[in-house]
């Protein structure tokens, strides 16, 4: 389960989350939708322990995000991918980091349609293929928690087509941010708005 209870987040005299709580039950996904500058970007890099609330608090299974690290998935505006290396060399970079055998790297590769860029470098591939390799890292480690910020950014149909089932899995705790209302209503069991730090119904 995701906890955040009364959530505050400043940078200098502007509140990026202002009093934000939010229950996210254990297998659900649920999806946030707002304007950009709404603080979508701040709530999830607080979630995933990127960032430090200002004030309030915000739990994994009833714990501190940054204990839960090894447990997270999280893709964000920056990829974390290296730019000089190739997309297979980032895949088994992360595959040592995290543990985890080199053949379900290449299994995400093959299901993230990124078999014939296998050894691109990065800094060649186009904004599509960036953002799927972004998301077969961030679920390279087979995580219990899913945090994707604008995750559809790039992806033509074929691979949001795909996404549904490339993400699913049973017990995984997904949060979402997207301006796509269409496939959020379509993924997520709750949807909310964010909007000048505050949470609301959609």
């Amino acid at each position: 389960m995701i906890e955040l209870n009364n959530l505050v987040k400043r940078f200098g005299a502007v509140r990026a989350l202002d009093g934000v709580s939010l229950e996210v039950s254990r297998g659900s996904t649920v999806a946030i939708f707002g304007a950009n500058g709404s603080g979508k970007s701040t709530l999830l890099r607080v979630v995933a322990g990127l960032l430090r609330p200002t004030t309030g608090t915000v739990a994994l299974a009833g714990g501190d995000p940054r204990a839960a690290k090894a447990r997270i998935g999280y893709l964000g505006h920056n990829s974390h991918l290296y730019p000089y290396l190739s997309a297979t060399e980032n895949m088994l970079f992360y595959a040592r980091l995290y543990g985890v055998d080199i053949s379900r790297a290449q299994d995400l590769l093959w299901r993230v349609g990124l078999i014939h860029k296998l050894d691109a470098q990065v800094r060649t591939l186009s904004r599509g293929e960036t953002q799927r390799l972004g998301l077969a890292r961030s679920l390279l480690h087979d995580p219990d928690y899913l945090l994707l910020d604008e995750p559809f950014s790039g992806l033509d149909k074929a691979a949001i087509d795909d996404f549904p089932a490339l993400i699913a899995r049973p017990g995984r705790t997904t949060l979402m941010s997207t301006h796509d209302e269409v496939m959020g209503r379509a993924l997520a069991e709750r949807c909310v708005t964010l909007s000048f730090g505050r949470l609301s119904a959609p």
